[in-house]
């Protein structure tokens, strides 16, 4: 056969199964910016393999009609693959909403404002609490703040979080005790 010419993409160990599949991936499949995946497929570029057999980015720009700096982000995307991009560790839409939808709020222990709060005070995010003076917002917050160190053991998040009274102009940081 010819597996050893680098033809076939068969047969190989799966190391150089997965490089010959990955060189001929269209560019239609590699994250690009539709203008730069555009002009190189004008200038002829069809594949991965295509960008490759150029000497570099200064080659790919000259031949391509590319800036140097988007030359230079192709080479990295078809070598290097979506890590160590600007993609790297971008997540779809439908990931992100997977993510939140995992995540279980901070209940406030008042059935009426968890239920306007979506069920309770969102985890990672920023809240703020507004409304006049002696409406137990200051209670509130401390009260999240201790809410949110449970052990899990206990059904808690054993996390950390952080108290800003800007009436007070102070930030007062409370942390689990380990």
């Amino acid at each position: 056969g010819s597996e050893g010419l680098g033809g076939g993409g068969g047969g190989g160990a799966p190391r150089e199964d997965l490089r010959w599949y990955q060189e001929s991936l269209q560019l239609t499949s590699v994250p690009l910016a539709p203008t730069v995946r555009s002009k190189l497929q004008r200038a002829g570029f069809v594949s991965v393999r295509d960008v490759k057999k150029t000497r570099g980015p200064v080659e790919l720009a000259l031949e391509a009609g590319l800036t140097n700096e988007e030359a230079s982000e192709v080479m990295k995307v078809v070598r290097f693959g979506v890590e160590g991009t600007a993609l790297a560790g971008a997540k779809s839409a439908s990931e992100l909403l997977q993510e939140e939808t995992a995540k279980l709020p901070i209940y406030t222990f008042c059935q009426d404002l968890d239920d306007l709060l979506g069920g309770g005070v969102a985890v990672g995010e920023i809240t703020e609490l507004c409304g006049c003076p002696g409406i137990g917002k200051t209670q509130m917050c401390i009260q999240l703040c201790t809410s949110v160190q449970i052990p899990v053991d206990f059904g808690g998040y054993d996390g950390t979080a952080v108290y800003i009274d800007t009436e007070v102009g102070r930030v007062h940081r409370t942390t689990s005790c380990h």
